[in-house]
């Protein structure tokens, strides 16, 4: 009896030693672009096209000169001094992205299943979540999430390698694309039976 738990111990111990050593090695972000890669290659590659697509017409409309990281830090700076700031695109990101996705059956859920957070809970924090995080604690605060306090979330969260990763530049690009309502889940608070 000992001898098979330890061979299940063994087992378990196989298993579980690649899930923790990617959990050292990489971020929770690039994990689900290279899960994006692996399971939806097409709509990967593709993605990657629309999004240099989009920074084209970023750069032809004068909104940047060139798709380095320190122009796109310079225009969401403008935009969080001032929320007004208009970006002029004839190039809705968001549609595009969205036929893509319904094309090659894109289904984010099973990327999200694919590379579970648990795993790289010990890695640097979850940019995601904390961008999440810090714009629940704006909303909490203001009862309101600005265009700015939207940029200025950007700019503290994400560092020129994570604008590299095609999830991060596409939530960019929907932000700064004046014609896609971008969407921005939060989380607000636990329901409470007071009005």
């Amino acid at each position: 009896m000992k001898s098979a738990s330890l061979i299940l111990l063994i087992i378990i111990l196989l298993f579980i030693t690649p899930l923790t050593s990617q959990e050292s090695s990489i971020t929770y972000e690039e994990a689900i672009n290279k899960e994006i890669a692996h399971q939806y290659p097409e709509y990967y590659k593709e993605l990657g096209r629309l999004l240099d697509d989009f920074q084209q017409e970023l750069i032809s409309k004068g909104v940047i000169k060139t798709g380095t990281y320190k122009q796109y830090v310079q225009v969401l700076s403008a935009i969080s001094k001032d929320s007004t700031f208009e970006i002029f695109s004839d190039y809705a990101i968001g549609d595009t992205l969205r036929q893509l996705s319904k094309q090659v059956n894109y289904d984010h859920l099973n990327i999200m299943k694919a590379a579970p957070m648990i795993f790289f809970k010990k890695n640097a924090e979850i940019k995601s979540v904390v961008f999440n995080n810090k714009a629940s604690q704006i909303y909490a605060e203001k009862k309101n999430l600005s265009r700015s306090d939207h940029a200025k979330l950007f700019l503290d969260v994400y560092n020129e390698a994570d604008f590299q990763l095609p999830t991060i530049r596409e939530q960019l690009y929907r932000f700064l694309d004046p014609n896609t309502d971008y969407i921005l889940y939060t989380y607000i608070g636990k329901p409470t039976s007071q009005q």
